[in-house]
């Protein structure tokens, strides 16, 4: 897993949370589908990698903290995006997408740490 891709999976996530924001402050409408197509497309963007990491080990398996806390922020936005989708409620994102961009952030820079160590190791 690389800490890159986890960075941009962060900043797309980071743009997504400022349309819903600025949304939520100026209650104005044209700020809300670019919002959740920027989320929908970070989601899709997250499974990508989840997927990658499947395909490269071949089995579904969290080796390491960073993998735990990729996969944990990836069902954490799904869920909120299915229930902000299914129940038409707006805004439920605004409060989940925080903490999906902490856990990101976290796991982007765990990873990081992890390939440094398995260099100095090496």
């Amino acid at each position: 897993m690389t800490s890159t891709v986890l960075f941009a999976v962060f900043a797309a996530y980071l743009v997504g949370f400022i349309f819903y924001f600025l949304s939520f402050e100026l209650r104005d409408k044209s700020f809300y589908k670019p919002a959740k197509a920027i989320v929908f497309l970070s989601i899709l963007a997250h499974f990508t990698l989840l997927l990658l990491l499947f395909l490269k080990n071949h089995q579904f398996s969290v080796l390491s903290l960073a993998e735990y806390i990729n996969v944990v922020s990836f069902f954490m936005i799904l869920i909120s995006f299915v229930i902000e989708w299914r129940t038409k409620t707006r805004f439920l994102l605004l409060f989940s997408l925080p903490i999906v961009m902490i856990f990101c952030f976290l796991a982007a820079l765990l990873s990081r740490q992890e390939r440094v160590g398995m260099i100095i190791h090496e």
